[in-house]
């Protein structure tokens, strides 16, 4: 009875195979006999983000934000035409079709630190001097936007990026500075494969809900 016990093999839990990039049915193929969503680009989901006037779009920023994180925040919800902005730490249900624009690195947003991998020993690590990312990422609740940069100026400078080029037909975007002002950089287009990120569920509490009205009077 013993030995049966040491070499009994425990049973496999499978599942019916989705779209997610994992091995649902434990058949070691990875999304077999489903059809997939079209990759997404930046220029795909501002352009969605805009027409819905910014209807599930909430902006993430971090306990700690500086000044520079929450007026990008509110200047990228302002060009969506409307939108939420919430705190990382906080917590609301989010829904699958959310889209949710996280400002500032890791250092700055814990919500960053889990789209980058969770970068607890050196929150700075992969970011550069003088540079800036646009990151899209596909996560359990829809889609995750980075902008994010080294320090506040670069970061900042993503966010100007952002605002003034939705035409970026990529799912990530590198801004590299070329002056010594915000609005003077330069866009490169990344083509990499689609990040997805599996992780637990996480929820957030709206803490201002923008309106258009309001969203002018900023402007």
């Amino acid at each position: 009875q013993e030995l049966e016990e040491l070499i009994r093999i425990p049973s496999i839990s499978q599942k019916e195979e989705q779209c997610d990039g994992k091995d649902n049915d434990c058949d070691g193929s990875v999304d077999e006999g489903v059809v997939c969503p079209e990759k997404e680009t930046l220029k795909s989901i501002i352009s969605k983000a805009k027409t819905s006037k910014g209807s599930g779009v909430v902006g993430v920023y971090g306990k700690n934000a500086n000044i520079a994180d929450n007026i990008g925040i509110v200047g990228i919800i302002s060009s969506l035409g409307g939108g939420a902005t919430a705190n990382a730490t906080t917590m609301r249900a989010a829904g699958a079709d959310e889209l949710e624009i996280v400002i500032g690195g890791p250092c700055a947003n814990p919500r960053a630190a889990m789209l980058l991998g969770n970068y607890e020993s050196n929150c700075t690590w992969g970011f550069e001097e003088s540079k800036g990312i646009i990151k899209l990422f596909r996560t359990r609740e829809g889609r995750s936007l980075l902008v994010a940069g080294l320090d506040a100026n670069d970061t900042r400078m993503a966010a100007i990026a952002l605002i003034k080029n939705s035409n970026i037909n990529s799912s990530t975007a590198e801004v590299i500075s070329t002056g010594n002002i915000l609005d003077s950089f330069s866009v490169v287009e990344k083509q990499v494969p689609e990040q997805i990120v599996h992780e637990p569920c996480l929820n957030y509490t709206i803490a201002k809900q923008w309106t258009f009205t309001e969203l002018q009077g900023l402007s």
